[in-house]
């Protein structure tokens, strides 16, 4: 699983040509994240409903809706959410069940623990890194951190984040040694 996370100014249409996207001809664009890949899946914050490119995605209500692994849920309620937001009820379960995703929305909105939840709920603690986050800042990607690693406090999975300024030498040690089920870079 390979998410970008890019800031809500950045147009979709510098990354793909718009036409092999359909359902993506919004003016202001800017996903959350995505694979390079095949989408599947387009969400957005607007009230309008969002198509799985031919499907509807279903709304969620409450957190409890996701069947998510139960100390998933306690790190959501410890972190003090209570209730989705709208692109958190929107892109959380196209997102754990898999494919490609497009979302967007407009700052403050979760977008951030939206992609946190999914990653978290699909990682098999028995395996080694299954996720990789690449933020375009150092700062970006130390709030990612802190929201996954927050939201994860009651799982047991191991979190590393790399960027720049730090010894590579050390980075690729540090891989070796804690082999992480998510990186953030």
């Amino acid at each position: 699983m390979l998410i970008a996370a890019v800031e809500s100014d950045f147009k979709f249409k510098n990354l793909f040509p718009l036409a092999s996207v359909p359902a993506l001809e919004t003016e202001n664009c800017a996903p959350l994240y995505f694979r390079l890949f095949t989408v599947d899946v387009v969400v957005s914050n607007s009230p309008a409903k969002c198509t799985s490119v031919g499907k509807l995605v279903e709304d969620i209500e409450s957190f409890e809706d996701l069947d998510l692994k139960e100390n998933l849920l306690r790190g959501i309620y410890s972190c003090g959410y209570e209730k989705p937001s709208i692109i958190q009820q929107k892109a959380i379960k196209p997102f754990i069940v898999g494919g490609d995703l497009i979302a967007q929305a407009q700052s403050g909105t979760g977008k951030t623990a939206t992609f946190s939840i999914g990653s978290l709920q699909r990682i098999d603690p028995n395996k080694g890194t299954q996720s990789i986050i690449i933020s375009h800042t150092r700062e970006l990607a130390e709030q990612i951190h802190t929201v996954i690693s927050s939201i994860g406090q009651y799982l047991n999975y191991s979190i590393m984040k790399l960027s720049g300024g730090t010894s590579v030498n050390q980075n690729m040690d540090d891989l070796r040694r804690n082999k992480p089920h998510i990186i953030i870079a």
